[in-house]
């Protein structure tokens, strides 16, 4: 385990970055048509999606937690660990929730919206990067436990 302490903070980095680039892939489908993370997060005139700040969130936390692991490790900060951590693991529980966060634009009713909401079934990019910020956590909380 100690030789593999020099890769945690390194595999935590990828693993962030991995997360991030799955805004590119479908994050969500609706009635069978796949809306990427781009679509998602800063809307979609076309498909009467508007801009969701807490998918945003969802994409941009798991780089920030893959940065704060690297930097903490080179710095020998825990804090920063710690934080990467908690970053990690909130990126995990907002993509496993991120098709709740959809917005419609004004066109589409809220009440209508609401219904809409219920069959918007989880996409491949969203998966992928909870699943991924679920190895950065795990990457990071071993770069912390593990002894040199």
């Amino acid at each position: 385990m100690k030789a593999l302490k020099k890769w945690f903070p390194l595999i935590s980095l990828i693993c962030g970055a991995l997360a991030l680039v799955m805004i590119f892939l479908p994050a969500g489908s609706l009635f069978e048509e796949n809306h990427t993370g781009l679509q998602v997060c800063f809307g979609d005139k076309d498909e009467h999606l508007a801009f969701s700040i807490m998918n945003t969130v969802c994409f941009v936390i798991g780089i920030v937690g893959g940065v704060l692991a690297y930097l903490g490790a080179k710095s020998n900060n825990k804090i920063m660990k710690y934080v990467a951590i908690v970053c990690f693991v909130a990126g995990v529980i907002l993509f496993i929730c991120s098709r709740n966060f959809i917005q419609f634009t004004s066109e589409v009713p809220s009440a209508m919206a609401k219904e809409i909401r219920k069959e918007v079934e989880a996409g491949i990019g969203s998966i992928l990067a909870a699943i991924f910020c679920a190895i950065g956590a795990v990457a990071t909380v071993c770069d912390v436990v593990v002894k040199e």
